[in-house]
């Protein structure tokens, strides 16, 4: 049968074909689609014109949707296959072992085997016993001796030279351990982003999500959701002990006598201060962000804005805090803005969301929303998410978070 992705008109009337050009190992078909744009350029014999703006659009969405549909048709197979083995008794993971080392092993060796299964001519058709014995080295290796897998699946499992070699040559620069670490690391971030985005974005899950209860103690744990560059300074922390640890980061050794206060003499908290981690060229390269969190039922508004205004303008006002050429950015951050900020957030002699710039000093104040904020952050991710072949839910991201921050997600959003 093959694979084509047709072009029909809105009658379903085939007018052209295009590759599907998608991932769906072990599957033939036809895919049709519909729209009367296709009907309008064969009227101009435009059809086969594939820089079209319409055409190329259409399509590009059309493929998008089938490879997230054959990803999810991956995933069934893997999990009915996997079910089969341990109906079989030959699956080599018993249902209580959580650990999680043994969880990661069991995610890897379910590739590994399932990717055997489809590649290894004959492989579900040896006996149950041959079966068995392989899985369970399998698992031996992956746990125990990574530096043979190489040989394992030559002798056991005859992969392919060029997929030996490929594993072979990785295991010689990297440990397989080190190898589960980088995937778990880059799954937990986009777990995180993609979780976290839905909780407050979410018309469903977002009234319930507090400022300090929920959104606060979970991007505390993960000051990368602003930049790779950033580390946690300080959590709800005055203006004067972000000054100390402001002078500790540029190792300046100096007793801070009097507070740091805001207009009218008065006391002030911020959210977080993010300090840069990653420093290219000494002082210069400094950078410190200045969080202000809201809760997501909240739209921004003018009197937000004005509260970190003010400590904006209590850190770039006090000398003690300008002894050095950093860069201080201050973020509001809520899950949408209110009318009466336009006109800041969209100046024509600004960045888009930028609500201020001090003329004195290196200092700017931002309005940000969580969807442009996780969006950049996923975007970041977004290369080894797709070389990982990684695809997560926002119902399976939300489920991560509330296993591994059991006490930072509403009752209702589990």
């Amino acid at each position: 049968m093959g694979r084509a992705l047709y072009l029909c008109d809105e009658t379903g009337f085939t007018l052209s074909e295009r590759a599907p050009e998608v991932r769906a190992p072990g599957f033939d078909f036809g895919a049709y689609l519909k729209s009367p744009h296709f009907g309008e350029l064969q009227t101009g014999s435009l059809a086969d014109m594939d820089m079209e703006e319409g055409l190329v659009k259409l399509v590009k969405e059309a493929r998008e949707h089938l490879s997230i549909y054959f990803r999810k048709r991956e995933k069934e197979k893997a999990s009915s296959l996997i079910q089969k083995w341990k109906n079989e008794d030959v699956y080599p993971f018993r249902d209580n072992e959580i650990s999680p080392v043994t969880k990661q092993a069991k995610r890897i060796f379910n590739m590994c085997a399932v990717t055997i299964n489809d590649h290894v001519k004959g492989f579900d058709d040896q006996s149950r016993m041959t079966k068995a014995l392989s899985f369970r080295l399998l698992r031996e290796a992956i746990e125990e001796r990574p530096q043979e897998i190489s040989r394992l699946l030559s002798e056991v499992l005859n992969l392919s030279k060029e997929k030996q070699k490929q594993f072979s040559m990785l295991l010689d620069k990297t440990k397989l351990s080190d190898i589960l670490g980088a995937v778990s690391f880059v799954e937990h971030r986009i777990s995180t982003a993609i979780g976290l985005r839905s909780l407050v974005c979410s018309e469903e899950t977002r009234s319930t999500m507090k400022e300090r209860q929920h959104i606060h103690q979970i991007v505390e744990r993960n000051p990368w959701l602003f930049g790779e560059q950033f580390t946690l300074g300080q959590s709800e922390s005055s203006l004067t002990n972000a000054l100390r640890e402001h002078l500790r980061q540029l190792k300046i050794d100096t007793r801070i006598l009097e507070p740091v206060l805001v207009s009218g003499g008065k006391n002030a908290r911020i959210d977080l201060l993010l300090c840069q981690s990653n420093k290219r060229s000494g002082r210069d390269d400094d950078h410190h962000l200045i969080v202000e969190l809201k809760r997501a039922s909240k739209s921004l508004g003018y009197n937000d804005f004005g509260q970190l205004l003010k400590y904006a303008g209590a850190i770039m006002r006090d000398t003690r805090y300008r002894k050095t050429n950093v860069e201080w950015s201050f973020w509001l951050v809520g899950t949408d803005v209110a009318d009466d900020l336009d006109p800041l957030v969209n100046s024509n002699d600004r960045a888009p969301g930028c609500a201020h710039i001090f003329k004195e000093g290196n200092g700017k104040v931002w309005i940000k929303t969580w969807g442009q904020l996780l969006h950049d952050c996923i975007g970041r991710h977004q290369f080894v998410r797709d070389k990982l072949n990684i695809a997560i839910t926002d119902d399976e991201a939300v489920h991560y978070l509330n296993e591994i921050y059991p006490d930072f997600i509403p009752q209702a959003a589990e």
